[in-house]
């Protein structure tokens, strides 16, 4: 018995040496190669210079949308978010977004 226990002592002493080994190359080589620049996953922004005093006087201005209908648009919007796809076989990914709860206690 004490073979084995001596056999996995130097088991884990010979992973350990080769995991410190491992982390001291790794460690050494990132000195060694210059840094990359980090870029950033998102778009960089934007810059648009544009001249108010050439714009066209004859241009009509932007609709304003009053709160009747930007409530109906939402409202639309939630309608087609509680439909569930014909082939949706996973519950997991239809929508359920205010989908209406089924009760087992009242009849």
């Amino acid at each position: 018995m004490q073979g084995f226990w001596f056999t996995v002592a130097w088991g884990l002493g010979s992973l350990l040496a080769a995991s410190t080994l491992v982390a001291l190359v790794e460690y050494l080589r990132e000195g060694a190669r210059p840094r990359q620049p980090i870029e950033s996953p998102l778009p960089r922004a934007m810059k648009i210079d544009l001249d108010v005093d050439d714009w066209p006087a004859e241009a009509p201005p932007p609709a304003t949308h009053d709160a009747e209908s930007r409530r109906a648009a939402l409202n639309q919007v939630l309608q087609r978010l509680q439909q569930g796809g014909t082939g949706a076989s996973w519950v997991e990914t239809s929508p359920m977004v205010l989908a209406p709860k089924s009760d087992a206690t009242t009849p």
